[in-house]
């Protein structure tokens, strides 16, 4: 069972997670633009490589989030000694 803090924090956390996979990308396609301009070879390369990481990003991400909730979704598991 989760707790009421993670509950309530969870969607600030899975938000900062996003921002941290997306910033390289981000400075990545930022860094070529402004050293090479939007016409070169090398900006375009570097911007499809950016563009694939983001997406391999966002499906990790989505399923990071569906197997937290599913987590949270099954509640405690109690170990007990003994049998039945």
């Amino acid at each position: 069972m989760a707790s009421v803090w993670e509950l309530l924090l969870m969607p600030f956390v899975a938000f900062w997670r996003l921002v941290k996979l997306l910033a390289l990308p981000a400075m990545l396609t930022a860094a070529a633009w402004w050293l090479f301009g939007t016409g070169s070879t090398v900006f375009t390369v570097v911007t499809l490589v950016c563009v694939c990481w983001v997406l391999v990003a966002l499906y990790l991400w989505r399923l990071q989030i569906h197997g937290r909730l599913r987590s949270m979704e099954r509640g405690a598991i109690r170990v007990r000694e003994g049998g039945r």
